[in-house]
């Protein structure tokens, strides 16, 4: 139940470090046109990668991605049995942080596949799913 509780701040502390990501200009994004691209100051790591080009804030992707996950799990806290919100806060960001990384710019891939982000949010996404189960059914019997 500690782990349930805990996802929403989790989640929370993770939004605040992903502001504090794209202020820093780590973890900045791949190359883009679209109008809400951002420029980092010249001679920094993130306008040296990307040639002074627009780079996509996906630091601020995820802070928003993980302030609606924070409230979903708060959600399913009150709603839902015990393992259910921990085991979402998996799977779910296994899958955000897969897709979140196809929009990345700094990261190499291994294996000429994924970066490594991927490759641990592919195996997050089964270890949830896994505990979801596990929890859907240890409750069933419970009751």
């Amino acid at each position: 139940r500690v782990l349930d509780i805990s996802a929403p701040a989790i989640a929370i502390a993770h939004a605040c470090g992903r502001i504090g990501c794209f202020l820093n200009g780590c973890c900045y994004g791949g190359a883009t046109d679209l109008p809400w691209g951002v420029c980092y100051p010249a001679g920094s790591a993130a306008d040296l990668a990307g040639h002074g080009a627009a780079l996509h804030p996906v630091q601020l992707y995820e802070a928003g991605e993980m302030v609606l996950c924070a409230i979903f799990f708060a959600w399913l806290v009150r709603r839902t049995g015990r393992g259910v919100a921990m085991s979402s806060y998996l799977i779910v960001y296994g899958i955000l942080r897969f897709l979140n990384e196809l929009a990345r710019g700094d990261n190499p891939h291994w294996l000429g596949l994924f970066t490594p982000a991927q490759w641990i949010g592919l195996g997050m996404v089964p270890l949830g799913v896994a505990m979801l189960i596990w929890f859907v059914r240890h409750e069933r019997k419970k009751a």
